[in-house]
């Protein structure tokens, strides 16, 4: 009799453990799916400015941002003197990332052949760089948010 009930406790665990796995290799479809739609017609051009923005925008974690923003108390200017939600941490940051991508026009390209964009505000700092026809053209970018930073400069 104990010998029964272990064995259907056990085949309950199994199927519920199996659910859970189907479970999730759906939600990883669905990323996937969402990830092919999302960048849609931006993908044709992988080097572009705007496919590049909206590739670090749609993986940046807004939400961790608007965490630890309110656990410092740490308000902005921008909202109103509040601490911002996800979504006008997100807005921010591709304000400053169109910013950085129209100044790296007006910058130099260095002995190397790379030019460099950099806007820091609200806690991110976005980096933006763009070769010169011997490095392709090829571009790429980085978006931090910065909480505590030191230098001996």
């Amino acid at each position: 009799m104990i010998e029964n009930e272990a064995n259907e406790l056990i085949l309950k665990k199994l199927e519920s453990l199996e659910k859970r796995m189907n479970d999730l290799d759906n939600k990883i479809a669905e990323v996937k799916n969402a990830d092919s739609r999302s960048h849609g017609e931006l993908a044709k051009d992988a080097n572009s400015r705007e496919y590049i923005t909206s590739c670090i925008l749609e993986r940046f974690d807004f939400d961790k941002c608007a965490k630890v923003m309110k656990f410092l108390e740490w308000t902005w200017a921008y909202a109103e003197n509040r601490i911002p939600t996800a979504d006008e941490i997100r807005d921010l940051a591709r304000t400053i990332f169109a910013h950085a991508w129209g100044d790296l026009s007006n910058q130099p390209f260095d002995e190397d052949g790379w030019r460099e964009g950099k806007i820091s505000t609200g806690g991110f700092e976005v980096c933006v760089y763009e070769g010169d026809e011997s490095n392709d053209n090829k571009r790429f970018a980085t978006l931090k948010f910065i909480v505590e930073d030191m230098s001996n400069e």
